[in-house]
C-alpha cells in the first residue's frame, strides 16, 4: 500500500496537484517508517521537498531535501546524486549562491568520476 502511495504521490506531483501529492506522500512515508524501509524513506523525503520547493516553502523544503541526502550518503543510495542536484536548486532558487554552488560541485565531480555526460550536462544547465 506504501509503495503505491508513492506511486499516486509522484503522479500527482507531475500534474501539479501539490497538496494531494503531499498528502500521498505522507501516508506512504509513515508506512515506510513502520517498516523501517530505508531507500523508500530516501525517496518520500525527496519527493516531499520537491513538493515543497514547488510551493515556494524553502523551510520546509530543505529540512526534507537535508533528511534525503543524509539517509542517502549514509545508505550510498543511487538517488543520492538526484537529491544533491535539487538542494543545488533549491538553494540558487533562494539566491543561495554559495550554498547551491557547493552541491553543484559535488554533483559535477560526481558526474565526471562515473563519465556521466548526461548528469553532468543536466548540472550544468541548472
Amino acid at each position: 500500500i506504501a509503495q503505491a502511495q508513492l506511486q499516486n504521490a509522484q503522479i500527482y506531483y507531475s500534474q501539479g496537484n501539490y497538496s494531494k501529492a503531499l498528502e500521498s506522500c505522507l501516508i506512504a512515508l509513515r508506512d515506510f517508517q513502520k517498516q523501517n524501509r530505508e531507500g523508500n524513506i530516501t525517496d518520500a523525503y525527496n519527493l516531499i521537498g520537491l513538493i515543497y520547493s514547488e510551493q515556494k516553502k524553502y523551510p520546509q523544503a530543505e529540512i526534507y531535501l537535508q533528511k534525503a541526502y543524509q539517509l542517502a550518503k549514509k545508505n550510498q543510495d543511487k538517488v543520492l546524486y538526484g537529491i544533491i542536484n535539487h538542494l543545488g536548486i533549491l538553494y540558487a532558487s533562494q539566491k543561495k549562491y554559495e550554498q547551491a554552488l557547493e552541491y553543484y560541485n559535488q554533483a559535477i565531480k560526481r558526474d565526471r568520476q562515473v563519465k556521466d555526460s548526461l548528469g553532468l550536462s543536466i548540472t550544468l544547465n541548472n
